[in-house]
């Protein structure tokens, strides 16, 4: 693509659809999938004028035989430092069959430049790779963590990277990937790794800063447990809470090439905790709950601030000893955009704790004081004895100032082995008015939408969601996952649903009506996945299918995919005409 009235060139390579073996697409150098016929190419630039930004938009066909060598040249494309480029793949039939998009795009006046975009099947499960990138991860894992970076790219750290069926545990990874979303793959030779093995560590973006994140607790080994174990929660966790721990509380790595990873000397406080949460604020992280080495389970919160700082290197300013109003393990944590307070959620241990149900959720005032919010909403949806679960997944249907409505799937609650009973509900919480009101949700046909331990619930645009996977118990039979499996055998969720909730929740306390827009079956039914949102979807890497039938490689996954979900205002028809 050329700036001004001259032109350019557009670089495609196309996804294979995921098949749980995933190798680096190498059909995008020189003809486009027979079920493509047309490209469709929508523009948007920025461009300084007048002292100002104006947005100019554009679009560009090409036929299958004019792009047969997957690049088309695109012209009038004004010169900017800010071009997103979306292409959308139509098939005979007029209807939407691929799309990618490639965003911060640069064009200069007069000076040829080339957008690669990597194009996925929209609706399907996509392989991630290009001719020129990593398809897999570096090595296989699951319970990795994971970070989202400014600029859309992820950054995939550490995980349990092997497993013994015979001793029933696993040893953690000090591996480190970089998925570039643009490019459609995980940068290949990146040779970067953690200075200490750590399974499901805390991995956090540091506000605006592109080129580092901080990498906070984990454990060194997974065991599955039994129901009489010290942990609290007895499912998979580190064989010995006093051995949990890696010897660096936190690194701070740096993820422009080359890549480094160094001792970072803040201080986590609960980070370091085995079952703790965290999430950033974009000015502050806030670490909470969790059970320590003793076994004690954590009514505390730990906020770190200065993040600029830390991502220099420096030690930021830690304020440790929030004190929250009930214990905690692994509870989901939601933030207000532009707001420093944050949403505890769930995870009360032990079950049961005084006051059942009434103390599900809490804010954190940017102060650091905690207040109890109100339950309100479906009052049996309230009283119901599996509301409470340790490790529920939760994501964002709508986010506004001062007023937050998330979906809430899977976990387990104490002293139980299945997520099976746990429940998926949607809560919207308003600051001001100190109140979670409650809410169960109907799907035509009866649909059960759910998540096990180590699930997914990832927010995409326009109000929908991909939930799914997990281990929904390691006891035996779940009644339509695993009817019949043996006893003490896993059972992991192999299925993963778009859903889409109304634009906000309507009066009174009856059920909401959701929408499954697409029913997807994973790869392999698996749990501890990476589940991170992408500009255009979602990446769906690792991840673990058993812990009693395979050891390794045959039952962790270095397999990444990508779930291509277009805009929700796209008028597909309109672009496939």
């Amino acid at each position: 693509m050329e700036g001004a009235q001259d032109q350019g060139g557009i670089g495609l390579w196309f996804a294979a659809l995921a098949d749980g073996s995933c190798a680096a697409t190498t059909n995008g150098t020189k003809q486009v999938p027979a079920g493509v016929e047309t490209l469709v190419a929508q523009w948007t630039a920025l461009v300084q004028e007048n002292g100002g930004l104006v947005k100019k938009t554009g679009t560009a066909k090409a036929s299958k035989a004019q792009a047969a060598d997957s690049r088309w040249e695109i012209k009038n494309i004004p010169a900017t430092d800010n071009l997103q480029i979306d292409i959308y793949g139509c098939g005979a039939d007029k209807k939407l069959a691929f799309a990618g998009r490639s965003d911060g795009v640069q064009i200069q006046a007069g000076k040829k430049q080339t957008a690669h975009v990597f194009m996925a099947p929209v609706g399907d499960l996509g392989c991630a790779g290009s001719p020129v990138g990593a398809a897999k991860l570096v090595a296989p894992r699951s319970m990795a963590g994971w970070a989202v970076l400014p600029t859309g790219d992820v950054v995939v750290a550490g995980g349990m990277g092997s497993w013994d069926k015979d001793q029933a545990e696993g040893a953690g990874s000090n591996a480190l990937d970089y998925y570039d979303q643009r490019a459609g793959h995980f940068k290949p030779a990146w040779n970067a790794h953690l200075g200490v093995a750590r399974i499901q560590p805390h991995v956090m973006p540091l506000g605006a800063d592109t080129g580092h994140v901080l990498v906070v607790g984990g454990w060194l080994k997974a065991k599955r447990l039994s129901g009489d174990a010290q942990l609290a929660m007895p499912l998979l966790g580190p064989p010995a809470l006093k051995e949990a721990l890696p010897a660096t509380k936190a690194e701070l790595v740096t993820v422009t090439d080359p890549p480094t990873s160094t001792a970072s000397p803040i201080d986590p406080g609960v980070g370091t905790a085995v079952l703790s949460s965290a999430v950033s604020t974009g000015k502050s992280i806030l670490f909470a709950g969790g059970q320590q080495q003793g076994g004690q389970i954590m009514d505390i919160a730990t906020r770190l601030r200065d993040l600029e700082g830390v991502a220099k290197g420096g030690a930021g300013i830690t304020e440790s000893n929030i004190k929250l109003n009930v214990p905690r393990l692994k509870p989901a944590l939601m933030t207000f955009p532009g707001d420093e307070t944050v949403i505890v959620w769930g995870g009360m241990a032990p079950a049961g704790s005084t006051g059942g149900n009434v103390n599900m959720g809490e804010l954190v005032l940017d102060t650091n004081q905690a207040q109890l919010l109100k339950l309100t909403g479906n009052a049996a949806l309230i009283a119901d004895a599996n509301l409470n679960t340790i490790a529920p997944s939760a994501t964002y249907l709508n986010r506004a100032a001062g007023v937050v409505t998330f979906l809430v799937a899977g976990g387990v609650q104490k002293s139980s082995l299945s997520a099976d009973k746990a429940l998926t509900y949607l809560v919207r919480v308003d600051k001001a008015a100190g109140t979670a009101e409650l809410r169960p949700f109907n799907i035509a046909g009866g649909t059960a939408v759910r998540a096990g331990l180590f699930g997914m619930a990832v927010p995409l645009d326009g109000r929908r969601v991909l939930v799914g996977g997990g281990l929904m118990s390691v006891t035996g039979a779940v009644p339509g996952v695993c009817d019949t499996p043996g006893a003490g055998e896993d059972c992991p969720l192999g299925t993963a649903w778009v859903v889409r909730a109304p634009a906000d929740l309507p009066t009174g306390e009856g059920a909401v009506d959701l929408e499954v827009l697409a029913t997807h079956t994973l790869s392999v039914a698996r749990f501890g996945l990476v589940g991170a949102p992408l500009p255009l979807g979602v990446l769906l890497a690792g991840g673990q299918k058993t812990t009693t039938g395979a050891s390794d490689a045959a039952t962790l996954s270095d397999v990444g995919a990508v779930l291509t979900v277009v805009p929700p205002d796209l008028d597909a028809a309109a672009i496939c005409q």
